[in-house]
């Protein structure tokens, strides 16, 4: 179907034309082959054909038609077509909630599941099959984005309602199994630093949350990260500020407070330095 108003959609800030939007379909030519570091958690929905991933920190594994592979963010792979391939991604930017009632976090309780019974006693690669539910909204997805449909919040209801498949049509050791990396070993404390990091001030702070000496905080940090926690902290803080100036229509003095200046003089001061220019100018241009 032709989608209406193109002009407007692809206008509009809130359309996703960047190189790695939050959901992409994938046409691949058999010996396509590339090496990749992911920068999110994402989800993999092979469509058609087969594709052979090398990891660093996984076996060796030919994905085929019909199944569903987790990759933590940070990990680093390899693949080639072994055929013509058809793949969606979704890139998880948010936190992961299966729905509103049942936080992603009672997988992992005690009374919930005999976890003993399903964590994988090896690091292993995380799978799921795709039932009729999932192809029917894959299906759909895939109509609309070859229309040219690639708004953000589209693409953000989207990973929600894939979510709630997950609920509402597999058992709680196949959800388990799917997605202990990310409540497990490094990559749990990862998704911690992500979706709690702007909660606290200062580094210490943040490591004080997790129960961790500053110093030892600081090593795992560096490790995982490749990064200083003060440092990947103040890119996260620059970036949130920018998407609050350039995407919302937030006064600047309540923009500065959110973030934690005194004075609009302190803002002002941060912004030319991190970003070049006054909040005024920046949504100025943006506009």
């Amino acid at each position: 179907m032709d989608l209406l108003y193109l002009e407007e959609h692809l206008g509009c800030f809130n359309y996703d034309n960047s190189n790695k939007p939050a959901i992409e379909i994938l046409n691949l030519a058999k010996g396509t082959g590339e090496s990749i570091t992911t920068n999110n958690n994402e989800i993999v929905f092979f469509l058609e054909g087969k594709l052979r991933f090398l990891f660093k920190d996984f076996p060796e594994y030919t994905a085929s038609k019909g199944e569903i592979i987790f990759l933590p963010a940070e990990e680093k792979f390899s693949y080639k077509a072994l055929s013509d391939c058809s793949i969606i991604i979704f890139r998880i930017k948010d936190s992961i909630r299966l729905c509103d009632a049942y936080p992603i976090e009672n997988i992992n309780k005690p009374d919930e599941l005999l976890i003993d019974q399903h964590i994988p006693r090896t690091k292993s690669l995380c799978l799921l099959q795709m039932n009729p539910r999932v192809w029917y909204l894959l299906n759909g997805l895939r109509d609309s984005v070859n229309d040219g449909l690639k708004c953000i919040h589209y693409f953000n209801l989207k990973i929600k309602e894939f979510f709630f498949m997950l609920r509402a049509y597999y058992t709680k050791e196949e959800i388990h199994d799917f997605l202990y990396l990310i409540i497990s070993g490094d990559t749990a404390f990862s998704e911690y630093i992500r979706l709690n990091w702007s909660k606290y001030k200062t580094v210490s702070h943040l490591a004080k949350s997790l129960n961790m000496s500053e110093a030892k905080f600081h090593r795992k940090f560096r490790r995982i990260f490749s990064q200083t926690p003060y440092q990947w902290m103040l890119d996260g803080k620059t970036q949130i500020i920018y998407n609050e100036i350039v995407c919302g229509q937030k006064p600047f003095k309540q923009i500065a407070s959110e973030n934690g200046f005194k004075t609009s003089c302190q803002f002002s001061k941060f912004c030319k330095l991190r970003l070049g220019q006054n909040p005024s100018a920046i949504r100025l241009k943006k506009k």
